[in-house]
């Protein structure tokens, strides 16, 4: 894993939409993250580091390679990996139903969230995921 030397936390964003992840990498920012942003999720998966993120933070409906395939595809690397969905799907229950307990005893480790969503909104959700993960504490 992955040392960090800094107390900033780092943020994965996959978002297919430019204005969605420029909004979401710029609230992000300004509330103290650093934040490494791909509109595409091949390359989000191509580059990615186990240990290197405190949050993933990943839209469902993108090209190529879905929000789910790609939380799996990166749980094979990095299973203890944070993840926090992001869909403009109204229906989260089902979402919660469907993929919830798709990736078995990891159930604590993911959310999903509605978007559009409000700066301070996504900050408190980001905040609050990183603080109850036990791996933070270890970077």
């Amino acid at each position: 894993m992955e040392s960090k030397n800094h107390n900033k936390k780092i943020i994965l964003l996959v978002d297919d939409e430019p204005d969605v992840l420029f909004s979401v990498q710029l609230g992000l920012e300004s509330g103290g993250f650093i934040v490494d942003s791909y509109q595409d999720p091949r390359k989000a998966l191509s580059e990615y580091r186990p240990g290197r993120y405190d949050l993933l933070i990943i839209d469902i409906k993108m090209p190529f390679i879905n929000g789910i395939e790609l939380c799996w595809r990166i749980r094979k690397i990095d299973p203890g990996a944070k993840i926090c969905f992001l869909t403009a799907i109204n229906d989260l229950t089902a979402y919660n139903n469907r993929y919830g307990q798709c990736l078995e005893g990891s159930q604590d480790r993911i959310s999903f969230t509605q978007k559009p969503l409000e700066n301070k909104v996504l900050l408190r959700i980001a905040r609050t995921m990183i603080a109850n993960d036990s791996r933070s504490s270890s970077h």
